[in-house]
């Protein structure tokens, strides 16, 4: 059965990639053509056969198939169960290298797609079969949803080359599931799926994904309202989106054109201007868009190029894609036919390119009118039109008289090489003006000009609108016309007839980026036109998706301090989490949890407090939440701790999980720990338990046992797995035997069993510490007793370094605790009382050279190595490193010995936990 089923899948798959193979459409493993009754007959037949051997390379399409079909049904949780007919044939096995080759020979075979980004590194083997599943299941919400927020920028990204649709979709995402935006790093693939999407009704002769498949995926998304509605919404655009002028506002009979079209601006570079704070004007070049002159990433790959105004250093040529379209500052006006870019090597395309572009046109006078956003561009022609602002700039001054007739005002340059005047235009232009002007050689012209109407446009270096938004233009001239000709960014041109030498335009569906409308009057006396009078550049804006503007609107704010720490240290009150905003306002908190495929799962109330609240309040709500609902929050695959203020809106602080291939999984109702392991078995993972009654004594389990699942030895343990350099722990906790007396109580005995030689003592305490520390806590009080586990190794760290007695005097709540604890540090009086009296800072940096010139002072220890280990034991032991120490175990043997410094830097920790004593004390 299971040959004949791959012979048929050879036919399938090798007509695909021939149809398919000159347009560079890749062929995918879920276009297997077959039937779901086949299906399920096929992977019973392939299960039976790898119950005594591996999978067999002469059915290598039948795993294919199959490994794409589970791909498809992948919940984002874990992979091999939803390939198994069988429990555990797959999580057990060491196959999983073979199905990967079984993809790489699909991939050069057919071109299947080749998974990519950090996903397809960290996920080696599961990766490959998923990626041939195309969309699966548990991200098609996501993917309707994300493209309805980015509807209307995918018409314009559709028309670029190569993975630029996928590199857009994947810079937008800024939602909640960490395993969509791995998703969205397969650019080529989303590409695919969303020409797809948009090529459906028009049924291409070559179809990107056959069209059963597509269909399969589409009728799968279309199961959720929600995500029917996006993927609607958003193909809706995608196959209706085309820019055009409104044909309510076009003439009915269009006039001859005598040159064919409207000749489209050169692309050249121009002379730009700003007006500073200061009154002075600072100048710049505008770079053409090398994108357009086809100058892509394969032609300045390796090339370098230097630019004026930079002296002689040369930098990467892809700068002059970095700048394409935009504007960059310049210290000097530049020299006649000067190279405003020069390359470097022997690139011949770009060198001719650059010679003809790069530079300015030589002229008496360059004209620069000031636009809407306040800036000034050249004018290509250097001529004026009435009823606007220009900036004129000469190599050197005109004539007084001149400038007085014209009405030319001297204006005050920051470059150098360069004269500047500022001139304003009537309304009419006379005679007299227009002779005067041509004696400077600027020229003038019947003025069409352009102002918006309606929506207003956004400030910005342009006048820009969104895509969802009709942009309205009144146009005008100063002598009497009867049509206008307009061409949007060079396309064919239309005429709109005018009304009293006015006319309104209308454009519509106008896709994201700049644009350009290049517009030219027709006289009422039907005398023709040659080239544009006017250019009127405006950007188009892409609407932000509402979750993503919904960001930062809120009138209150939550702080997480420090930002960097995880949802345990909030709730054990090591970091903290505050609202702030207006005073006195009462805040409702709640807990959420998501699951595999990112959607909420559950929503908790914590309870309230008052804005700016910094007591314990939110730990105690946490602590609550996690005793009531610990099972879900420890299966969650993302927490959030939301804050509502009624009418100023909900912030939500977000504890994301990062799924990993080898990863420990708490079954609660059976009290298991089972290990998930996704790895790709170049290496054989070792797991080991270490018993919450013998927190530093391990013992190792066979990994197929904790495969299938363990259970915690006596009231809990920590589970540890490693695979090369990759550790993954988690601590489970078991229901306490009896009653327990209080939060103190672990409800068992420990027993912390060290060995004679005192430096491996201590380094089997740090480790456990650190060990202890990294694990995940579920279960049962597992939080509280994982943390006080942690405290029993420091305080017996404590009574190694500095003994059981001082121990117990640091631990005691007495009054004179620190007192009695100074008359026991010894060897000098007076380092004792520093150690009690010096308000010491938290931070064991802001207190090491204190600490050491102490010590050297009153001679306790003059190796300043030594003395800053003490303090780090003191107060971060897990931080305590040996990159110059030969032998760690003697250097903290020798340590230990040293009781004074010791005692001293654990006094001086104990002091800086309540600092106002010291404070008190000094004072």
């Amino acid at each position: 059965m299971l040959g004949g089923i791959q012979q048929r899948l050879q036919t399938t798959y090798e007509m695909l990639a021939a149809q398919r193979r000159e347009l560079g459409y890749p062929v995918y493993a879920l276009e297997h053509g077959l039937s779901a009754a086949e299906l399920g007959e096929i992977a019973e037949a392939a299960s039976a056969s790898i119950r005594y051997s591996a999978p067999s390379l002469s059915h290598w399409l039948v795993w294919t198939a199959l490994g794409a079909e589970a791909g498809y049904r992948y919940s984002g949780d874990e992979y091999w169960p939803e390939l198994e007919r069988r429990r555990g044939e797959w999580r057990s096995n060491d196959y999983r290298q073979q199905l990967r080759s079984f993809y790489r020979r699909f991939a050069a075979d057919f071109s299947g797609p080749q998974p990519r980004g950090r996903w397809a590194g960290h996920f080696n083997i599961i990766a490959w079969p998923i990626s041939g599943a195309i969309l699966p299941r548990y991200l098609q919400v996501h993917f309707a949803r994300h493209l309805f927020d980015l509807r209307h920028a995918l018409p314009h990204a559709v028309l670029e080359e190569g993975d630029g649709l996928g590199e857009l979709l994947l810079r937008r995402y800024s939602g909640t599931t960490s395993r969509f935006r791995d998703f969205l790093q397969q650019t080529g693939l989303t590409t695919q799926i969303v020409l797809a999407l948009r090529d459906e009704a028009t049924r291409p002769l070559v179809a990107r994904i056959e069209p059963s498949v597509l269909r399969r995926i589409v009728d799968d998304l279309e199961r959720t309202r929600e995500a029917r509605t996006y993927l609607r919404d958003a193909r809706h655009i995608l196959e209706t989106t085309k820019v055009k002028i409104a044909a309510s506002l076009r003439s009915k009979s269009a006039p001859a054109d005598p040159t064919g079209a409207v000749a489209a601006q050169s692309q050249r570079f121009r002379v730009v201007a700003k007006r500073l704070q200061d009154g002075t004007f600072g100048l710049g070049l505008a770079f053409p868009d090398f994108r357009r002159l086809g100058v892509g990433r394969d032609v300045v790959a390796g090339q370098r190029v230097q630019v004026v105004g930079d002296g002689d250093r040369w930098q990467p040529a892809s700068f002059l894609l970095t700048f394409s379209g935009k504007d960059r500052g310049i210290d000097a006006f530049p020299a006649p036919n000067a190279a405003l870019v020069a390359a470097e090597g022997d690139n011949v395309d770009l060198a001719r390119l650059l010679a003809e572009v790069a530079k300015i046109e030589e002229r008496p006078a360059w004209v620069l009118r000031r636009h809407l956003d306040g800036s000034y561009r050249e004018v290509v022609g250097g001529f004026v039109r009435s009823d606007q602002e220009y900036l004129v700039l000469t190599r050197a001054s005109p004539p007084a008289s001149s400038l007085d007739r014209v009405g030319l005002k001297r204006a005050n340059l920051n470059a150098s090489g360069a004269e500047a005047f500022v001139l304003r235009t009537p309304a009419r232009i006379s005679d007299q003006t227009k002779a005067a002007l041509k004696e400077l050689r600027i020229g003038t012209k019947t003025d069409v000009s352009v102002r918006p109407l309606g929506i207003g446009p956004r400030p910005g270096n342009l006048p820009s609108w969104l895509a969802t938004e009709t942009v309205i233009l009144a146009t005008s001239a100063d002598a009497d016309i009867k049509t206008i000709v307009v061409s949007l960014d060079g396309a064919d041109a239309s005429f709109i007839t005018c009304q009293d030498s006015q006319a309104l335009i209308a454009l519509e569906h106008l896709s994201v980026g700049r644009h350009s409308l290049a517009l030219a009057p027709i006289s009422a006396t039907g005398s023709g036109w040659t080239t544009p009078s006017e250019q009127f550049e405006f950007d188009i804006l892409a609407p932000t998706p509402w979750a993503e503007s919904m960001q930062g609107k809120s009138g209150f704010r939550l702080i997480r301090t420090p930002p960097t720490a995880d949802f345990e240290s909030v709730v054990s009150g090591e970091a903290s989490l505050v609202a702030f905003g207006p005073s006195g306002r009462q805040v409702h908190w709640s807990l959420v949890g998501y699951d595999a495929a990112g959607h909420p799962a559950w929503d908790h109330p914590l309870g309230t407090s008052r804005v700016g609240e910094t007591g314990g309040n939110m730990p105690t709500m946490l602590r609550r939440a996690c005793d009531n609902y610990s099972d879900e929050i420890d299966e969650a695959f993302q927490l959030d701790i939301v804050a509502k203020l009624d009418e100023l809106g909900r912030q939500a602080d977000r504890y994301p999980r990062a799924v990993e291939p080898l990863r420990w999984r708490y079954e609660a109702g059976a009290g298991t720990v089972r290990l998930v392991d996704e790895t790709d078995h170049a290496e054989t993972p070792v797991v080991r338990l270490y018993s919450l009654a013998s927190p530093l004594d391990r013992k190792t389990i066979p990994l197929e046992q904790a495969l299938t699942g363990v259970k915690p030895d006596g009231e809990g343990g920590l589970f540890s797995v490693r695979c090369g350099d990759t550790i993954q722990s988690i601590f489970a906790s078991a229901p306490a035997g009896k009653k327990l007396r209080d939060l103190a109580d672990l409800g068992v005995q420990q027993a912390l069993s060290l060995p004679d030689h005192k430096g491996l003592a201590a380094i089997r305490l740090i480790d456990g510490m650190r060990r202890w520390g990294m694990a995940k806590p579920v279960g049962h009080l597992a939080l509280v007793r994982r943390d006080l586990t942690i405290k029993r190794m420091r305080d017996a760290l404590c009574g190694l370094c500095c003994g059981a007695d001082f121990l117990k005097i640091l631990a005691s709540s007495r009054p004179t605790r620190f007192e009695q604890a100074q008359q026991k540090v010894g060897g000098s009086q007076g380092f004792g009382s520093r150690m009690r009296t010096t308000a010491w800072p938290p931070d064991f940096e802001d207190a090491i050279n204190d600490f050491i010139g102490y010590a050297e002072r009153y001679g306790i220890e003059t190796d300043r190595q030594r003395a800053r280990a003490a303090l780090i034991l003191a107060y971060r032991p897990l931080q305590l490193r040996f990159d110059e120490t030969a032998d760690k175990k003697a250097f903290l043997a020798d340590l230990m010995g040293r009781r004074h410094l010791l005692r001293g830097a654990f006094l001086a920790h104990a002091v800086s936990r309540q600092p106002s004593i010291a404070l008190k004390e000094t004072a």
